[in-house]
């Protein structure tokens, strides 16, 4: 009959009560049975370091003609199990040993399980979590539903999948892999595992980088429109400004107005860049009249939006592009591991 505690603090208080009513002295005979347990592990303990077997072994021979000694019985029951040697004669041992290898050999068995999963529990958990982690994209698409807080998924999602990446890892014992579909199903899972982190460092980072770093928003979709409307105001600017200025504005600063030009490198930080190309700017204040240093001092700022506005453009490009580089091996790891189930199951 099993035993089960429901409340286990209620069954604990209980036992006590019942402790105290029926053992009046429940607490020295604790203290008794605690010295005795220590006595018995002091004992195994020199037995052990004697050398001497811990769990008493009997010869087998002994147990079939009666002749285990009272000593080693008593020895038995205070230990509470025994090692029973010689059940069989050496040569039978053999003998089945050699039948069991001679099977193996004439069935192929090594061959056989020479590229096989070291533990198929392993691969199940995992084909399991990356099932789930698929239905992340879903849940977003249902936040209407009562299927949990969207940030428990994303966690799930995050975690289950690098938890899988282990499981993968130890479903096939820590091999290199073989076959076009080991080495396919292993480096789409690293793939995804590796992207997937580096997508939620951008999300954190990206974000923070924007609000801190820069003092213009945009809209993802806008920011060429904007950048043009910069342009066409720059040009208006210098219409009547003295050569010295349409010179400069011609060759230094109208190349970097024409067009966006993203850039992975925005993700370092946007000063260095803002220095070099403000830079210009400085040499030329002397050559100028006041009224046409306010021309100047426009055009500088039309420059510090423009950049601003390619840093904004080159990060979020970047979160939509990781979406693509995510998602899409993902999708050919969640079809490959259908095969691979199938297989399995098939043969």
């Amino acid at each position: 009959m099993p035993f089960r505690v429901e409340n286990l603090a209620e069954a604990i208080r209980e036992t006590r009560k019942k402790l105290r009513r029926e053992l009046a002295a429940y607490g020295t005979v604790f203290q008794e049975v605690e010295r005795e347990i220590r006595g018995k592990i002091t004992q195994i303990v020199k037995e052990r370091e004697a050398g001497e077997a811990v769990i008493p072994v009997v010869p087998y021979a002994d147990i079939a003609d009666g002749s285990v000694s009272s000593e080693m019985i008593s020895k038995i029951r205070d230990r509470g199990t025994c090692v029973i040697r010689n059940t069989f004669a050496i040569e039978q041992a053999r003998a089945w040993d050699d039948e069991i290898a001679q099977y193996v050999e004439e069935n192929g068995l090594n061959a056989k399980l020479a590229n096989a999963a070291e533990d198929k529990y392993f691969g199940t958990l995992a084909a399991a979590i990356f099932l789930l982690d698929a239905m992340y994209p879903l849940r977003r698409r249902l936040m209407a539903w009562p299927l949990g807080t969207a940030q428990r998924w994303l966690q799930f999602h995050l975690y289950g999948g690098v938890l899988a990446c282990l499981f993968v890892a130890l479903h096939t014992g820590f091999r290199v892999p073989s076959g076009a579909m080991g080495w396919s199903l292993s480096l789409l899972t690293a793939w995804a595992t590796m992207s997937g982190l580096g997508g939620v460092w951008l999300q954190k980072y990206v974000p923070a980088k924007l609000t801190n770093d820069l003092s213009v928003e945009a809209i993802y979709e806008r920011i060429p429109e904007i950048a043009g409307r910069l342009q066409r105001e720059a040009d208006s600017l210098v219409v009547g400004a003295p050569e010295v200025l349409q010179r400069f504005y011609t060759t230094t600063i109208r190349d970097d107005l024409d067009r966006l030009k993203p850039s992975w490198a925005h993700l370092g930080g946007v000063r260095a860049e803002l220095a070099r190309r403000v830079a210009p700017f400085q040499g030329l204040e002397a050559f100028l009249s006041p009224e046409d240093r306010v021309r100047l001092d426009g055009l500088q700022s039309i420059v510090t939006e423009k950049l601003e506005l390619e840093v904004q453009y080159s990060l979020q490009r970047l979160l939509k592009q990781w979406v693509v580089f995510h998602v899409i091996p993902c999708m050919a790891l969640l079809a490959l591991l259908v095969v691979h189930i199938a297989a399995v199951l098939a043969f």
